[in-house]
C-alpha cells in the first residue's frame, strides 16, 4: 500500500528535480558548484520530507573544510545532503544508478576511478577548487558501503589530498533504524545487492530513522595513516 502512494509522488519529484535544475539553473547559466549544492540540498530535503526519513542531527553541520563519514547506503547521499549544501566524492560506479546517479552528478559529485593510482592527485586539485568557492566535501573513506554494524576500514589513500591539503575535517557517524524489519537488509545497501529491489523495499518503509553525528574539527594530520586511524577511532566510537 506505501508503495501504490509513493510510487506516484517519486515520479513527481523526480520531475521536479530535473524541471528545477533546468528551468532555475542550468537555463540562466547559474551551474557554479555553490549553486548545484544548494539544489541538491534543497531536494535532499523535500526527498526526506516526502518519503518518510526522519533525519536527527547532533552536533553542527560545517560550513567550510571536508566531511568525512561512514557509509551504508546511496541514502547517506541525501541524508547528508539535507542538512548542507555538499558536494560529495564517490565511487565512480555511483554515477551509473539509478536516480541517485543523475542527482549525484548534477549536483556536482567527484567521481573517483580506485583502479587508478593517478587518481589521488586529481581528487585533490578537485577538491581544491570545490573548497575554493567555500563549498563543504564529503568523502566515504571506507570505499564502499557496509551493513552498519560496523565501521569499516579507511582507506589512507582516499585521505591523503585532505592531509596534503591541511584542511579541516569534521568527522561524522551515520546510523539507521526501522520501526520494522533490519537495517542491515532494508537500509543498508553492501555486498552484491540490486539496486532495483533494494529501492522498491526501501519505499515500502513508512518510516527510516537518521541518526548523524557531528564531532569536533580535526586538523593537522602528520600522514594519511595517521589521519585513516585517528578519524576511524573517532567515528567507530560514537555510539
Amino acid at each position: 500500500m506505501q508503495m501504490l502512494v509513493r510510487s506516484p509522488l517519486f515520479l513527481l519529484f523526480l520531475m521536479g528535480t530535473f524541471l528545477h535544475y533546468l528551468v532555475f539553473y542550468y537555463l540562466r547559466s547559474r551551474t557554479g558548484l555553490i549553486d548545484r549544492a544548494q539544489w541538491m540540498h534543497y531536494w535532499a530535503k523535500v526527498f526526506c520530507r516526502w518519503f518518510g526519513i526522519q533525519v536527527h542531527s547532533v552536533g553542527k553541520p560545517p560550513d567550510s573544510g571536508i566531511i568525512c563519514s561512514n557509509h551504508i547506503s546511496y541514502l547517506d547521499i541525501l541524508v547528508l545532503g539535507s542538512l548542507c549544501p555538499l558536494v560529495f566524492v564517490s565511487k565512480i560506479e555511483v554515477r551509473n544508478w539509478p536516480f541517485v546517479g543523475q542527482l549525484t552528478t548534477l549536483a556536482g559529485t567527484i567521481y573517483v576511478d580506485r583502479s587508478k593510482r593517478s587518481e589521488v592527485v586529481k581528487i585533490g586539485e578537485s577538491i581544491a577548487s570545490v573548497l575554493k568557492e567555500k563549498v563543504v566535501v564529503a568523502v566515504f573513506p571506507e570505499g564502499t558501503s557496509s551493513d552498519g554494524s560496523q565501521v569499516l576500514p579507511f582507506y589512507p589513500s582516499l585521505l591523503e589530498p585532505v592531509v596534503q591539503g591541511g584542511w579541516p575535517v569534521t568527522p561524522v557517524r551515520l546510523t539507521y533504524s526501522v520501526p520494522t524489519g533490519k537495517v542491515e537488509t532494508d537500509v543498508a545497501y553492501w555486498g552484491e545487492m540490486a539496486f532495483v529491489p533494494h529501492f522498491i523495499k526501501l519505499m515500502a518503509k513508512k518510516r527510516v530513522n537518521a541518526e548523524v553525528s557531528f564531532l569536533p574539527v580535526q586538523q593537522g594530520f602528520i600522514n594519511r595513516k595517521q589521519a585513516a586511524r585517528d578519524l576511524h577511532e573517532m567515528i567507530s566510537n560514537v555510539r
